[in-house]
């Protein structure tokens, strides 16, 4: 790339592993990256995995699809006045948990080394550590249902149609078995706002470059 005259790799992403950032630093090539695009969407999407798994949305739409209007199975519970653990409090952490303090009335508890001082206003309270924000639920060993829309090992099989691949991946292909699973391909940040906001900082990162040498999200070592 850097034969080529190559300056500037623009990331609309931001994640920057598959960057080899000493490389490009040697070879004069500056890297940019879109920090931050979709703390709402990803916030509003956890919250409706959340109430997928827990009224079961999935199973109910396909029976209905298939004619079975039959109720056995779909029994849920309502989130109200629940306990809702959160790990992490950063952007997508607190909208989360505004939205399950403010608009479902749930009891939000989280843990964070780093604590937010706007927690408070969005009806999220602090615990000391893991264990006591998981309770019972951790000692139990037990989880009533999982909702995924990331996977570590993901990249063989996202953003494609895998559909007539084998998966050989074990541990992707038996979470895809579980009944009480429900998963999706990454799609948490895809809205219309998020797509127009990755353009934008992009370009806007591109022309920082070129008029000033740099950019506020400039990725270094």
């Amino acid at each position: 790339m850097a034969n080529q005259t190559q300056k500037y790799i623009a990331l609309r992403c931001a994640g920057y592993n598959n960057v080899d950032l000493t490389a490009a630093t040697k070879l004069g090539i500056k890297v940019t990256r879109v920090p931050s695009y979709a703390p709402e969407a990803v916030a509003e999407f956890a919250v409706g995995m959340i109430m997928t798994v827990v009224r079961k949305y999935h199973k109910s739409f396909l029976r209905v699809r298939e004619g079975n209007f039959l109720l056995d199975g779909l029994m849920g519970f309502s989130l109200a006045g629940k306990n809702i653990g959160l790990i992490g409090t950063g952007k997508i952490g607190l909208i989360t948990g505004r939205i399950l303090a403010k608009g479902f009335c749930c009891n939000v508890l989280a843990h964070d080394p780093y604590p937010s001082p706007e927690a408070a206003e969005h009806g999220i309270k602090y615990v000391d550590t893991l264990e006591e924000m998981l309770g019972q639920a951790l000692k139990s060993g037990h989880l009533g249902a999982v909702g995924l829309d990331v996977y570590e090992r993901e990249s063989e099989y996202f953003f494609a149609d895998s559909s007539a691949k084998i998966i050989h991946d074990d541990v992707f292909a038996r979470l895809l078995s579980f009944y009480n699973v429900f998963m999706t391909g990454h799609q948490a940040y895809l809205t219309q706002e998020a797509v127009r906001r990755i353009a934008d900082t992009t370009i806007q990162n591109l022309k920082d470059l070129k008029a000033t040498g740099t950019s506020p999200n400039l990725v270094t070592e």
